[in-house]
């Protein structure tokens, strides 16, 4: 089942991508500046207001989270975001912070706005503005979703077939250095963690 979702991700991967591609054709002929492109950006992210909003960092509370692989995985420290955090907001919404690496919080942001775009579950991430209680410049916070688990290939209703294939075109779109990460949680497949994507494995070895 996983191989003909695989087949038909690269189906649908194809097809966006060739949309996009002579959209972006169409109004690059536009465009004469980098100013211009703003404009473009903010329709582009219009009807995805909810998740590109910035959240104001000194309206939350912090504390340190612990991934859960440190129980599960022996000698497992932390991932390749660096150390976590779990924020709250008033209202009692919570979201895993990540702050290390300067790429978090474009590839997380923009890994999801795509999900969005192809019907792929994915949790919303918001940017972060600094404050005095939270001073990074490049922080996201990423909807902390109750009740993820690890999905059971052999109880796969319709709907969440239809979001392993979707899954997979995501992660071809986003070509992910990272394995894809699947979960459970309200009947649906939830595809997480888009830090390792959009080929920062190799920006890094350039930077290095």
């Amino acid at each position: 089942m996983q191989q003909q979702a695989y087949r038909e991700s690269r189906v649908i991967a194809s097809d966006v991508s060739e949309r996009q591609s002579k959209s972006n054709f169409k109004k690059s002929k536009k465009i004469r500046g980098w100013r211009e492109t703003i404009p473009l950006v903010q329709e582009s992210f219009r009807d995805y207001e909810e998740v590109t909003v910035m959240l104001d960092s000194s309206t939350l509370t912090f504390k340190h989270f612990t991934d859960p692989r440190v129980k599960s995985n022996p000698g497992f420290i932390e991932g390749l975001s660096g150390p976590l955090m779990l924020a709250t907001d008033k209202s009692g919404r919570k979201y895993i912070v990540k702050h290390a690496c300067l790429h978090n919080a474009a590839n997380e942001l923009v890994g999801s706005w795509l999900g969005y775009k192809i019907g792929a579950p994915t949790p919303h991430a918001y940017l972060l503005r600094p404050s005095e209680k939270f001073p990074s410049m490049y922080g996201v916070a990423i909807q902390f979703i109750e009740g993820l688990k690890p999905m059971d290939p052999a109880h796969l209703s319709d709907q969440m077939q239809q979001d392993i294939t979707a899954q997979f075109a995501l992660n071809l779109l986003i070509d992910t250095d990272d394995k894809i990460q699947m979960s459970e949680a309200g009947g649906r497949i939830y595809s997480i963690d888009f830090s390792e994507a959009f080929y920062v494995s190799d920006t890094m070895m350039l930077k290095a």
